[in-house]
């Protein structure tokens, strides 16, 4: 049995955790001061707006996105890369790096059944042309990773917004990475067992439930998770605004977004609301300010039941926080809490957020 102070040092430990975590605000819009930025992303429909959210940022100079990697979900890790691209080329950011990354997952590769976001992420509509791959970098997405933590250790943000193969990847070959990063955000997971893509199953813990695991087993930073309840239950954005509000513009950005998001609003199965994933964490990354409340949690991932599989499960014990049930969930973890759940966002900030990304002009600011 090992004792729960073996992984103290690991965590520098509980100390880091916490104390990032009671800190009132971290001052994202400080202009003196850029954060450093890597997105890891399965370029879907709301991966895109999240990746506007973090253009429109990086333009104002609010944050420096230091590379973008893609990863195998919504759709391959190569229409990933290519979607990316359009992204960039929409708001004229096409010099920020981007990287391939993991075509499947972990251990057992993902079938998709159903592909809501089409076969190639961007709800399959044609374009006119297409980005030149040549541009996207040869280094691999966790050696990337690794690479620049390394060069900025303890100041750069790692959003995730697709399934975590890469991220884990990057821990497993670098075993210090945990350490190094700032801060991790992901769009993944689900805490009261509700599901999208199974009963109880998020889709991107689902899709590589090995690597999810392995993330929130390994991490050492504070550790945000945008869970599938905060999408879907917690969050009302309405639909009436998105199209009154934002279909008003027409802008490259807001143009883009228009055309992907017609083929869902054709048959709009979620009344007026308007269902965000990936935007959630991005908006939460670029500002903590629109946390509204946040729950810290022991979390780990189901990986073997036969309905279970890939659904995050929330130690709520006695005890379980402080770390002093040294058999929590399976031995796999010890110690206390290791993720911040967020539970409810200030809407009126992801909605000034969302009408920044989509009213960014093509040109980069000065």
């Amino acid at each position: 049995m090992v004792e729960p102070t073996h992984l103290l040092p690991r965590w520098q430990s509980t100390q880091r955790f916490l104390s990032s975590w009671n800190m009132e605000s971290d001052h994202h819009i400080n202009m003196g001061h850029r954060r450093k930025f890597i997105i890891d992303t399965d370029t879907g429909v709301d991966d895109a707006m999240a990746l506007l959210m973090a253009l429109e940022a990086h333009k104002a100079k609010q944050i420096e996105i230091l590379a973008l990697t893609s990863v195998t979900g919504n759709c391959s890790s190569y229409d990933a890369q290519l979607n990316i691209l359009r992204v960039l080329d929409a708001v004229g950011c096409p010099k920020i790096p981007v990287y391939g990354g993991a075509k499947e997952a972990l251990v057992v590769p993902f079938v998709k059944y159903k592909h809501y976001h089409g076969k190639d992420g961007f709800n399959d509509v044609l374009f006119d042309s297409s980005p030149d791959r040549a541009r996207i970098q040869k280094e691999l997405a966790w050696n990337v990773i690794n690479s620049l933590t390394r060069q900025f250790p303890g100041e750069i943000t790692l959003v995730a917004t697709g399934p975590l193969t890469n991220v884990a990847l990057a821990m497993k070959a670098d075993p210090e990475l945990p350490a190094r990063i700032k801060e991790i955000y992901i769009m993944g997971g689900n805490k009261e067992g509700i599901g999208n893509i199974t009963p109880v199953g998020e889709f991107n813990f689902v899709a590589d439930p090995e690597a999810a695991y392995t993330v929130l087993r390994l991490t050492a930073c504070p550790t945000y998770i945008s869970p599938w309840e905060l999408s879907y239950k917690y969050n009302q954005v309405e639909l009436s605004w998105r199209k009154e509000i934002l279909g008003a513009l027409d802008t490259p950005a807001a143009k883009l977004i228009h055309k992907l998001e017609q083929v869902w609003f054709d048959n709009w199965p979620w009344g007026d609301q308007w269902v965000l994933c990936d935007q959630c964490a991005m908006v939460a990354a670029l500002d903590k300010e629109s946390i509204h409340t946040s729950t810290k949690h022991k979390a780990t991932v189901e990986l073997g039941g036969r309905i279970t599989r890939g659904m995050m499960i929330l130690d709520q014990r006695v005890g379980a926080l402080e770390g002093k049930l040294v058999e929590s969930l399976g031995n796999e973890t010890s110690g206390g809490a290791n993720v911040i759940v967020i539970d409810k966002l200030h809407i009126d900030i992801l909605k000034k957020y969302l009408h920044r990304a989509f009213a960014q002009s093509h040109l980069p600011k000065e």
